[in-house]
């Protein structure tokens, strides 16, 4: 007899895939905010690969577009020398 209240666990493993990009963007979105004085960053390119990674690609397109237009029009870029 099958339990039909039993996850799959590819089902698990989408929703721990979803919840570490949420919890991710999240968090890079707060580093942004103490860094917006600094530098221009953008925090939805792993969004951008879980839209691709399931097929929504008009999403991917989307965010990929805000994040390159975000990037190139920057008004402060530093200048970051290497060691």
């Amino acid at each position: 007899m099958i339990n039909k209240n039993k996850c799959h666990p590819s089902d698990l493993v989408e929703l721990l895939q979803k919840s570490a990009v949420e919890h991710l963007t999240a968090y890079r979105q707060l580093l942004a905010e103490d860094f917006s004085s600094v530098a221009t960053t953008v925090t939805t390119d792993l969004e951008a690969v879980y839209a691709y990674k399931h097929g929504n690609y008009q999403q991917c397109l989307r965010l990929c577009t805000q994040n390159v237009r975000t990037l190139l029009y920057a008004h402060y870029m530093p200048n970051i020398s290497r060691v």
